[in-house]
Formats: C-alpha cells, sequence, structure tokens
C-alpha cells in the first residue's frame, strides 16, 4: 500500500553521519518540505559510531540508519 521510498547514499561524510542532532535535523525538516506531519522523532547514536533516526508521520514513517565508517546512508521514506 502507499508509496515507498528506499535511498542506498555512498562516499558519505563520516563527520556528517555520525552527527545525530544533524540527522534528526534532516530527516524533520525532509518530511515537513515534502508535505507530511512529523509526530514523534526517536533516536538512537551508536557507539563508536552510526545513528538510527526514525520520523513517525500523521502519513506513514520515515527512518535513515547510518554507517559512517563505511560511508553509506539507508533512508526509507513510507507514505499511505
Amino acid at each position: 500500500m502507499g508509496k515507498h521510498y528506499l535511498l542506498n547514499m555512498y562516499g558519505c561524510s563520516f563527520v556528517l553521519l555520525d552527527d545525530e542532532r544533524c540527522l534528526i535535523d534532516l530527516l524533520e525538516n525532509a518530511a515537513v518540505a515534502s508535505g507530511a506531519t512529523v509526530v514523534q522523532t526517536i533516536s538512537k547514536k551508536f557507539e563508536p559510531q552510526g545513528c538510527t533516526v526514525l520520523c513517525l508521520l500523521e502519513e506513514s514513517h520515515i527512518s535513515i540508519h547510518t554507517y559512517p565508517e563505511l560511508g553509506i546512508v539507508i533512508q526509507k521514506l513510507v507514505l499511505i
């Protein structure tokens, strides 16, 4: 049901991929820019590096998982 978007990005900055606050802002701003309504955001900063951020939207959800040591981001957006 709905639209699912999966984005795999490579060659990304270690510093940005390990910055939890930056990733939260990025995800929330992207959700709002797409016309979605953010209900709640949760995040987890992993040691020694990496973050996961999940925004619950009125319309569905959006998430990002980072692997700074590899320069990889996996982002998923689901709109119902």
